[in-house]
């Protein structure tokens, strides 16, 4: 019996562990709350577009 009780509690304690793991990565992977655009934010996005069409004008990025 006292195999048995170890296989158990070693199945249960890797899904506790693999369930908190699994949490924590998806809480981790899991987009925020964005910060809304600051004035320069939008001032930067609008000269790197400008840029980017000026350099390339069919849009390709070769980043």
């Amino acid at each position: 019996m006292g195999g048995y009780q170890t296989f158990l509690d070693g199945a249960a304690l890797g899904f506790f562990l693999g369930f908190i793991a699994f949490y924590l990565l998806h809480r981790y992977m899991a987009p925020g709350r964005k910060k809304p655009k600051t004035e320069v934010d939008r001032l930067v996005d609008d000269i790197q577009d400008y840029y980017r069409n000026v350099s390339d004008p069919e849009g390709k990025d070769y980043d």
